[in-house]
């Protein structure tokens, strides 16, 4: 009796280890984002991550080719998602109000990046200070990205008409980035001290909302009423 092979059968087993292999590299990822926030990166050894992940010692290297590239894929995730939240809402301003929302929109975005992966952040806090040349090299390509895909938005504002064009677009979109970034450097001090936090929406929106104008209050065009002068017999306004 001849055999029949079933063509989805290899497509299935196939499917099935391609999740595997998903599974594999994400779960090695939460664990050594977790680690490496801990202690850093030379107190974390790759076995470690192995087992928190609970995986064999050798998918480190089959998925990121060792302790260097593992570190780096922590913090380039992040780094790409900031800059998408960027390149998604800095499109170029059409009016002053619409402006203002798609920097505060920006700005919301980020701050629930820094929430939902704190332990990325760390890293990344840490990683300003520390510096490799790897790391450098993600810093460039998403964070120093997405400050110039803010100085964009600010040089579209200036040919609007919405921004005065004697200020620096990079002085302006420097402050605004590095507000943020210090107060989310600082939530955790914030929150224990002065008992704010950012989890609320209610204050998280204050936050931002405040920061926009602070950044934007010597920067704007002011819009100077219309007024109509009349003219007296004697020559004076009135």
């Amino acid at each position: 009796m001849a055999m029949t092979l079933n063509p989805s059968s290899g497509r299935s087993k196939s499917g099935g280890r391609a999740r595997e292999s998903r599974d594999t590299r994400a779960a090695l990822l939460r664990a050594a984002t977790r680690l490496f926030a801990e202690r850093g990166f030379d107190g974390t050894s790759l076995r470690e991550v192995a087992q928190a992940a609970e995986v064999n010692l050798a998918m480190v290297s089959y998925h990121f080719s060792g302790k260097e590239g593992l570190y780096s894929a922590c913090i380039e995730a992040y780094g790409q998602a900031e800059l998408h939240a960027a390149k998604t809402h800095l499109s170029g301003p059409i009016s002053k109000d619409t402006f203002k929302k798609q920097l505060i929109a920006y700005c919301e975005e980020v701050i629930l990046l820094h929430l939902a992966q704190p332990d990325v952040a760390q890293i990344i806090y840490r990683e300003l200070d520390r510096g490799t040349p790897t790391t450098e090299r993600i810093f460039r390509e998403t964070f120093i990205e997405g400050i110039e895909t803010i100085v964009r938005q600010m040089k579209a504002g200036q040919k609007a008409g919405i921004i005065r064009k004697d200020t620096d677009p990079l002085n302006i979109a420097g402050l605004l980035f590095g507000a943020v970034h210090h107060a989310l450097r600082m939530r955790l001090q914030v929150q224990k001290f002065l008992t704010k936090d950012m989890n609320s929406a209610t204050f998280r929106k204050k936050l931002v909302s405040d920061w926009v104008d602070i950044t934007l209050s010597g920067a704007l065009i002011s819009e100077v009423p219309k007024t109509r002068s009349r003219i007296s017999r004697n020559g004076k306004h009135r």
